[in-house]
């Protein structure tokens, strides 16, 4: 069992879940917005997470089709 490859599912089909809650649930955008605030405060990654906010600033839609494309960009970016 390839437990790297595990752990790039489940987060996938995580993902997979909050897309499907995305358009009818925009609370969450804004609740991953203040999440997202604050560890830019604390300094955390910041590379990846300015690309969380380019990502955040999308509508829903893209937004949700961001969180379930299988690329390498998008897996990096669900790490």
């Amino acid at each position: 069992m390839d437990l790297h490859r595990l752990g790039e599912e489940r987060s996938l089909a995580y993902h997979r879940v909050i897309a499907a809650r995305l358009v009818g649930e925009p609370a969450l955008v804004e609740a991953a917005r203040a999440t997202l605030g604050r560890w830019i405060a604390q300094g955390r990654a910041p590379h990846y997470l300015a690309r969380w906010r380019e990502w955040l600033a999308l509508p829903p839609a893209a937004l949700a089709e961001r969180l379930r494309d299988e690329s390498e960009e998008a897996r990096t970016m669900r790490r």
